[in-house]
């Protein structure tokens, strides 16, 4: 049976749930305070990483991924905003409150220079 997919949707899509992995383990040992559990959602951030790495080396070499290059003014204003997102979230968690959302405001993502597959 074919499903009409091609080898590139099917590494797109799974270098997605590699990703949301990645996030979701990382998220979750950021919120754990049992120091083993913490460790193992370390690791499984880490092996995430590791895959979506290695897919995307393959999804590179295949010519199924082309990333946009960055600038020297892309790379300077990235680094400005996540030092920016670092201060204000150590202003919020030193006053008590809660830290902003990882990513927001960072200038990394789909307006950054991300440019979609085409298949």
């Amino acid at each position: 049976m074919h499903s009409g997919m091609t080898d590139a949707a099917i590494a797109t899509r799974c270098s997605n749930h590699l990703k949301f992995a990645a996030a979701s383990a990382a998220q979750s040992a950021c919120e754990c305070a049992h120091p083993q559990l913490r460790h193992m959602f370390q690791q499984a951030a880490h092996e995430a990483i590791q895959a979506q790495g290695q897919l995307t080396e393959l999804m590179l070499q295949r010519g199924w991924y082309v990333p946009l290059m960055a600038t020297a003014q892309n790379a300077g204003q990235f680094q400005q905003n996540l030092a920016q997102v670092a201060r204000e979230s150590m202003n919020v968690v030193g006053a008590g409150g809660t830290a902003p959302s990882p990513g927001m405001g960072t200038g990394f993502g789909a307006g950054a220079g991300y440019q979609a597959p085409r298949f």
